[in-house]
């Protein structure tokens, strides 16, 4: 939990730059009292162009005594971690907050057809219509009711807001596999034009950024 933790994630930088940053030697690396035996940095000694069988043992006796440190790969500072994007939040497509007469706020369902017959890994909203992306690599997509705003007060709502099933097996399969491990923030891996026609996504085993019309 504390390697999981906020505070190890903000300060990782700092590491970084002990271990294989500009920390490492130098000036920077006795300020932070991080200096180690000399053999054991990289380059430090060449074994092959010892002559003296007993003056390279010696060396590699002491190698393997004290360690080695990493290869150096930065000599600039490394940058902290960006603070993580806040994942879409799906909930405020399907409620909203009503102010009754003398009556704290209240949230009412409006709508509970599935949009995707997959979970669903990313949903947007336009004045139009909703747009939805399944695990299944599908998009659905449905309309509001015209006239029928999503937002009115319960009380006024007297059919359902959105016409057309959205969870239609047969709509086509975009794009190819997605890469394993890069769906932890799905939201920031898809992105749906202005008028809802058009879906943008990338995250594929190729490394491509494909456009999806037609929605």
């Amino acid at each position: 939990m504390a390697l999981e933790s906020e505070h190890v994630s903000a300060h990782l930088h700092e590491w970084v730059d002990l271990v294989f940053g500009y920390k490492q030697r130098g000036v920077e690396a006795e300020k932070s009292l991080n200096v180690f035996y000399y053999l054991t940095y990289e380059g430090a000694v060449d074994l092959d162009a010892m002559d003296d069988p007993r003056e390279r043992a010696a060396t590699e006796a002491q190698i393997s005594n004290f360690g080695n440190t990493p290869a150096q790969l930065l000599t600039k500072a490394h940058p902290p971690r960006a603070p993580p994007r806040a994942p879409l939040d799906p909930a405020t497509l399907a409620t909203t907050l009503a102010t009754v007469t003398s009556a704290p706020t209240c949230a009412v369902m409006l709508h509970e057809r599935p949009l995707s017959r997959a979970p669903l890994l990313a949903v947007a909203l336009t004045p139009e219509r909703i747009v939805g992306v399944g695990a299944d690599r599908r998009t659905s997509t449905v309309k509001w009711q015209p006239g029928v705003s999503p937002l009115e007060p319960p009380g006024r709502i007297a059919a359902d807001v959105l016409i057309g099933s959205a969870a239609n097996e047969r709509r086509p399969i975009f794009g190819v596999p997605f890469v394993e491990g890069l769906l932890e923030h799905p939201a920031t891996r898809f992105a749906v034009s202005a008028d809802g026609r058009h879906l943008f996504s990338c995250g594929y085993w190729d490394r491509s950024v494909r456009c999806s019309n037609g929605l």
